[in-house]
């Protein structure tokens, strides 16, 4: 058994779904897609290119807590191409999200930047060298 292709799609849990799918549409670029309702939780997509990012919201009986550093156990970051880093980053600042570390020279060679959105999800934008 092996995954073929890339990932199907990315869950991020919110307190409120659709002002945060509303928020990473406009922060990012994309598109609010479908709100469904499933298990007692609202889902709203978000289409970011290719990607889907599903914007959950709590089920009965749970609970979460945001974490209290930028680093915790699990996912780190979500990692996205973009086309132009530094209007990608102004464009995400400008709707409330936080720069976390500079423009720099990955390690893979490409352009990065790590950023802080709604709820504490941090996104690696990446650009490929001389674009």
């Amino acid at each position: 058994m092996t995954v073929r292709g890339s990932y199907h799609h990315v869950h991020i849990l919110s307190r409120d779904p659709d002002a945060a799918a509303a928020w990473y549409a406009r922060a990012l670029g994309g598109e609010v897609g479908k709100r469904t309702e499933h298990k007692g939780g609202i889902n709203v997509q978000v289409k970011l290119g290719e990607s889907n990012f599903f914007i959950r919201g709590l089920r009965p009986g749970e609970s979460a807590e945001p974490p209290s550093g930028r680093a915790a156990f699990g996912v780190h970051h979500l990692g996205v191409w973009v086309d132009d880093i530094e209007a990608t980053i102004r464009q995400f600042t400008a709707a409330g999200g936080e720069l976390l570390d500079p423009v720099a020279i990955g390690m893979t060679g490409n352009l990065v930047a790590f950023v802080r959105g709604p709820e504490g999800v941090v996104f690696e934008f990446l650009q490929p060298p001389g674009k």
